[in-house]
């Protein structure tokens, strides 16, 4: 058992989050959740980390689970975290509950392991709206602070329309009443903050741009923004890969404008778009795109995978964070995937109009580049 739960920042003045989005593990037999499970657990052993944050869809079972099957998928994540005894928080999805098994019931499974830091909190609406603070290498003083947030899952308006829920009202208010606990037991200021939550913000595309249908690797926009097909606006400041439109609410309710209303966020990190992993800054707020770490739903072929923050004790404002893929960690190709499945998504739409050869031929490319960055073990922004 840990001696205490209690996050703190290294001698060294490090703090390192690990961030695991989307795993989607099943409970059928599909071969797919024991690359995902071993993709988790590498990530473990190689980076270390003083925390990892589940980032949602964790689970899935669009068709129903029993609650027994989802018990033995979240053992099987807990397992991982008891046998390395490493700290671990979550937050759920839009896909969580549709195993028939409700957030609330995971919840209590995840709590099992003595490393779960997972609350599920005070506020009415969701299941683990929570903060978690980090204290000073050298005091029982808070140095900083993490927010997670249940983004929730859908929403239907009065006309029967349907799109992505939006951080509610309640929510919020409940943000900023905490917040401001945080800030009068800091002196008067704010504790800078990451937030951790699984669906992504409306501003996120403001790091994008409208473009031409036809320009290549535009991506077409979700929802509100179907309409426009979209890059990154800034590729010099934008650094990562735009795989598909991002995926926010329709209705941007302010969580966003909250975050800069009450000053302690310095950034929101995501899952749910599993083939994006940029990171911009807007209006001083980074938004972190973590992708997809699963396999048994779609992804970027051989790309799956993780994402390492590192925040410095002695400038809260300040963070550093890289995305990692499966060969790098692994060591290995994934024994799932079959051979035309390698190749990132966002490659493969472009290249099936010229037909089944040209789609092998990358096929083997992308697996030439997986034995290659095995041998490199390189890491990529």
């Amino acid at each position: 058992m840990p001696a205490d739960k209690v996050l703190r920042f290294n001698r060294d003045g490090k703090f390192t989050i690990l961030t695991v989005a989307d795993m989607h593990l099943k409970d059928n037999g599909e071969k797919g959740s024991a690359d995902t499970l071993k993709l988790l657990e590498a990530s473990l052993i190689k980076f270390d980390p003083d925390l990892t944050v589940l980032l949602g869809d964790n689970t899935s079972g669009w068709k129903g689970s029993s609650f027994e099957g989802v018990e033995r998928v979240i053992s099987s994540i807990t397992e991982i975290f008891d046998r390395h005894k490493k700290l671990f928080a979550v937050v759920f999805g839009n896909h969580d509950h549709e195993t028939g098994v409700s957030n609330k019931e995971q919840a209590a499974l995840f709590q099992k392991s003595e490393y779960c830091l997972l609350a599920e909190g005070d506020c009415e609406v969701g299941c683990g709206n929570y903060n978690l603070p980090i204290l000073r290498s050298d005091s029982d003083k808070m140095a900083f602070n993490l927010w997670m947030i249940d983004s929730r899952d859908y929403y239907e308006d009065e006309n029967g329309n349907r799109s992505y829920a939006f951080v509610s009202d309640e929510q919020i208010a409940w943000y900023e009443k905490k917040s401001e606990e945080l800030k009068k037991k800091n002196g008067g200021m704010p504790v800078y903050s990451l937030v951790f939550q699984h669906i992504t913000v409306p501003e996120q595309y403001r790091l994008l741009k409208a473009v031409h249908p036809l320009t290549p690797f535009a991506v077409k926009g979700h929802g509100a923004w179907s309409d426009r097909r979209f890059v990154i606006a800034r590729p010099k400041y934008t650094k990562g890969a735009l795989g598909e439109g991002p995926c926010p609410p329709d209705i941007n309710n302010g969580q966003f404008m909250s975050w800069l209303k009450t000053g302690d966020v310095i950034g929101a990190v995501f899952g749910h778009d599993h083939i994006n992993d940029f990171v911009g800054d807007v209006d001083g707020i980074k938004l972190i795109q973590t992708r997809g770490a699963g396999f048994t739903a779609y992804g970027d072929g051989i790309d799956r995978g993780v994402r390492l923050i590192t925040l410095y004790e002695n400038e809260p404002k300040k963070l550093k964070t890289d995305t990692y893929y499966y060969t790098e960690i692994v060591g290995s190709i994934p024994t799932t995937l079959p051979l035309h499945e390698m190749l990132p998504l966002r490659i493969k739409k472009k290249l099936i109009c010229a037909g089944s050869a040209a789609l092998l031929t990358a096929s083997l490319l992308a697996a030439a580049k997986a034995v290659n960055a095995i041998k490199k073990c390189k890491h990529r922004v």
